[in-house]
């Protein structure tokens, strides 16, 4: 039996993977669309997924490469060469690799720009 049949079902792990967001970082699960509208975004935005933006010099972490003893990390000044993270798992651990604060964040398209919006985490 595979390793991850031992730990449950999908839907087994996908709870346990929930509460564990949401204990450590105060994060739950939300419908986008509702998101969309409830912050009055334009209706075709679309969501990419979730970058690393550095607050106090409006970068993003376009690209890290995790080595044996380094992590080398990338730095662009623009949205669009951000590295997009599908799972907001793998962002945050990206986080943790910055020795300064650090936001994970959404990050939308429209037809005429990106948007991106800070996660509060706790």
């Amino acid at each position: 039996m595979g390793q991850s049949k031992q730990r449950g079902s999908f839907e087994e792990r996908k709870k346990h993977a929930q509460e564990r967001l949401k204990r450590e970082y105060g994060l739950h699960e939300i419908n986008i669309q509702d998101f969309i509208k409830e912050n009055d975004l334009p209706a075709d935005s679309n969501l990419l997924g979730y970058v690393v933006n550095i607050p106090h010099s409006d970068e993003y972490l376009a690209d890290i490469q995790y080595c044996d003893d380094v992590v080398n990390k990338t730095i662009a000044k623009i949205p669009a060469l951000a590295k997009v993270f599908d799972d907001i798992e793998d962002a945050l651990k990206a986080r943790k690799e910055f020795s300064y604060p650090v936001d994970v964040c959404l990050i939308f398209e429209t037809d005429q720009q990106y948007l991106v919006l800070p996660i509060p985490l706790t």
